[in-house]
């Protein structure tokens, strides 16, 4: 499940051309963090951070 849930959150990003701080903001996440989560090393989202994606987004997680 959390590979299907970084792929979507990076496809979103990518489709939507939003830069890393944006991701942060939407996330409630701070950079390094979300560096290491988009690259796989070790950062997984909280189920706060999916709740904040959720809400700021409108769109649900698969």
């Amino acid at each position: 499940m959390t590979n299907k849930t970084r792929k979507y959150i990076l496809e979103y990003q990518r489709t939507h051309h939003l830069p890393d701080f944006a991701m942060c903001n939407i996330l409630c996440i701070y950079e390094p963090d979300w560096n290491k989560y988009k690259n796989g090393r070790g950062f997984t989202l909280t189920t706060f951070n999916k709740i904040m994606f959720i809400v700021n987004t409108n769109t649900p997680l698969p």
